[in-house]
This record gives structure tokens, sequence and C-alpha cells, in this order.
């Protein structure tokens, strides 16, 4: 039973200490890529966002209060939708 557990517990470490191995660059490079455009993508969903946001503000001092902004992409630009609390969807604002 003691070598058993033995086997165990230097199996566990050997499976451990493979498991930490360094993960060569060409591996990681596309990893990497990959999470730059997407960093790059939800950047331009937040500042479309906020520039429609923007929009709504801009010139008018009472502004009704909005329940939501759906920003969503459509082929090369940015577009948000604007629920209101009353009216539902009213404005289609293409931002970028």
């Amino acid at each position: 039973m003691k070598y058993f557990i033995l086997s165990i517990v230097f199996s566990l470490i050997a499976a451990i200490s493979y498991a930490q191995r360094p993960m060569p660059l060409d591996q990681i490079i596309p990893k990497i890529d990959s999470i730059e455009v997407e960093a790059d993508k939800l950047y331009h969903y937040i500042k479309a966002e906020k520039a429609a946001i923007e929009l709504l503000k801009e010139g008018k001092s009472n502004v009704q209060p909005f329940a939501s902004v759906l920003t969503y992409a459509r082929a090369d630009s940015f577009a948000s939708l604007v629920a209101f609390f009353s009216k539902g969807c009213k404005y289609n604002l293409p931002t970028f």
C-alpha cells in the first residue's frame, strides 16, 4: 500500500511538472493575435455605444431616460439601437 501511494504521488508530480512546461512561441503568437483582434472589436463596440449616447444627449437639455443601447456590427461599420422605456426602439444610430 505504501508503494502504491508513493507511485500515485510521483505520477501526480510528473503530471503537474509536465503541465507546467512553457508553450512554444509558434503556438503563443496565434493566440495573442486572436486576443488582440477580439479586444479591438470590443473597443469599437464600446466606442460606438458611447458615441450613440453622446448623440442622444447632444443639443437636448431634457433627454428622456432610455432603457438600453444595443450596439451591433453591420458590414464594416457599427450601429446602435436605442430603446426607451415608454416608446420601445426609437432610433437606429449608425455611428461608425
